[in-house]
């Protein structure tokens, strides 16, 4: 794979930078149109002068499931218990930090011909420890370790835990009908996460995602339009990484060596653009479509690109909610590198669908839930993999402790 620097990195903090500065120069304009360029006012910057105001959320929620996995290489039947905690200290609204912490607890029995993968262990996880600036009430900066995936709207990478950094422009014009997005982030992809105490063998790894979003809000309708597109840009990347995504999902082809010894012999850089649509019909019935492609430019054009859609029915009751939603997807095998997605989502070189039905009770905060999973394989040349069934069910809570 051809060794890139980090120069898109560096060129995407420039233009943000440089936006924002900009901006900033637009101050004590009295024009009454609507300027392109985002106003800046005095109250709109962080006045470091303010007293000292610090507020603690807390929050803490639960998962227990039971899920059954059935293919030809993989047999699974267990229970897993989630427990992840959410704290957000903010200082005044210029200073923030987030701490995300996650408990993963696994009984039962797996047999898996070649890999761990359906072997789940028990551990505790740190998802995120980041540290937030606002300078400017429409300029973002964050730091440290962050949850990272690709489109914020639909995307086949799970969100991981990378140590890097973002900066987001967020411009709202017109009563906050339309709001504009530009982020930048640079992160340090590792071989899973921060912490599985891996020293990687690549310390010049690499993963830099550019992405614009935009969303607009029609009230004559109670509809609200989310459309989002993402560069992304993976380099250097670890021989840990290749060894878990060799046999899970990325094609046999993609690498040199075997074992140990494999490495990627492709690249992952390329697009990832969604759209979302959600309506309130009424008080009691709300509808959500989601569709999302990605291409992968640098991997042979059998097996770079990918669509997923979903379709989501929320009905309102008086005590309770019913939620169904039904997704189909096509992934290619190279997209991105198939150790950056879990289990339940891992459809690289499958074509198939997942149906749920959640049945929520909202002030309660509690969610119980089914769904059904099938992955036909699309390239069967892969001898590593088979079409995939998967069954689970579970209940889900949500508590604000502080």
């Amino acid at each position: 794979m051809t060794k890139r620097t980090g120069i898109q990195g560096i060129a995407v903090v420039g233009v943000l930078i440089g936006f924002s500065i900009f901006a900033q120069g637009d101050v004590g304009s009295s024009s009454s149109t609507v300027s392109p360029i985002i106003p800046v006012t005095m109250d709109q910057k962080a006045d470091l002068s303010l007293p000292a105001k610090t507020k603690i959320d807390s929050k803490l929620e639960g998962l227990v499931a039971g899920r059954n996995i059935d293919e030809r290489y993989l047999k699974a039947n267990f229970g897993l218990t989630e427990l992840i905690s959410k704290t957000n200290l903010q200082y005044n609204r210029w200073l923030g930090f987030d701490l995300v912490i996650e408990a993963f607890f696994v009984e039962g029995n797996a047999r898996n011909f070649y890999t761990a993968d359906g072997k789940s262990s028990d551990g505790f996880y740190l998802d995120e420890a980041a540290v937030t600036l606002k300078p400017l009430s429409f300029l973002e900066l964050r730091g440290g370790v962050i949850e990272t995936k690709l489109n914020p709207l639909q995307s086949i990478m799970n969100d991981m835990a990378f140590a890097g950094t973002t900066q987001k422009i967020e411009g709202k014009f017109f009563d906050k009908s339309l709001i504009v997005t530009l982020m930048g982030e640079e992160a340090v992809p590792s071989s899973g996460t921060v912490t599985k105490g891996i020293i990687d063998d690549s310390p010049n790894a690499f993963f830099l995602s550019q992405t614009l979003g935009i969303e607009a809000k029609f009230e004559p309708i109670k509809s609200k339009l989310k459309v989002a597109g993402t560069h992304y840009d993976f380099g250097n990347l670890s021989n840990n990484l290749a060894v878990d995504s060799v046999l899970i999902g990325n094609n046999p082809a993609s690498f040199s060596g075997m074992g140990q010894g494999a490495q990627f012999i492709i690249g992952f850089g390329g697009f990832e653009n969604a759209a979302s649509f959600e309506t309130e019909w009424n008080s009691k019935l709300i509808t959500k479509l989601v569709g999302s492609v990605v291409q992968n430019n640098d991997a042979p054009s059998d097996r770079n690109y990918g669509t997923q859609a979903f379709v989501e029915v929320k009905k309102k009751f008086e005590n309770f909610n019913i939620i169904p939603s039904f997704k189909v997807f096509r992934m290619g095998a190279d997209i991105i590198p198939a150790a950056y997605t879990y289990l339940p989502y891992r459809y690289q070189n499958r074509a198939g669908f997942v149906g749920t039905v959640k049945f929520e009770l909202e002030k309660e905060k509690v969610d119980f839930f089914a769904s059904y999973m099938h992955g036909a394989v699309i390239d069967r040349s892969n001898p590593y993999m088979a079409d995939r069934d998967m069954y689970t069910i579970g209940v889900e809570a949500k508590y604000d402790i502080l």
